[in-house]
């Protein structure tokens, strides 16, 4: 199981999904290296896309930073963990070089690098009981 889906909807319409609902789509190495394979991919059908909508499976637009992944990451160096934080957030905002309007479905909680990514994008829908 991918741990982010695509779906390419009529109109050029782009929707990507995070999906770990049973986690609330908390951010972790795999779902990085997914989304970083995804826009990869991506970026060889751009020309068909008109916009990208993100958004997450199940009640969470994501939880933020996997605190597994999170507490492993404590046990490394500073400059380490820097390193590998960097690349981690840089696997998700590599979604500003599609160079197409990005909307953030939030349909629940939005929290931390959730709220990272959700901020990058160029236009946010909140549902009424997200946070």
């Amino acid at each position: 199981m991918s741990l982010v889906e695509f779906e390419q909807q009529e109109g050029g319409i782009g929707i990507i999904r995070l999906n770990d609902p049973d986690n609330l789509n908390a951010m972790g190495e795999t779902m990085a290296t997914d989304f970083r394979v995804l826009l990869s991919e991506l970026q060889e059908k751009r020309d068909s896309l008109r916009v990208i909508v993100l958004t997450g499976n199940g009640r969470a637009f994501s939880a933020g930073g996997n605190l597994t992944m999170l507490k492993d990451k404590s046990k490394l160096s500073g400059e380490e963990n820097r390193k590998r934080m960097m690349g981690f957030y840089h696997s998700f905002l590599s979604i500003l070089g599609l160079e197409l309007p990005l909307i953030a479905a939030i349909n629940g909680h939005a929290i931390g690098a959730g709220l990272c990514v959700a901020s990058a994008c160029d236009i946010r829908v909140v549902a009424d009981s997200a946070k």
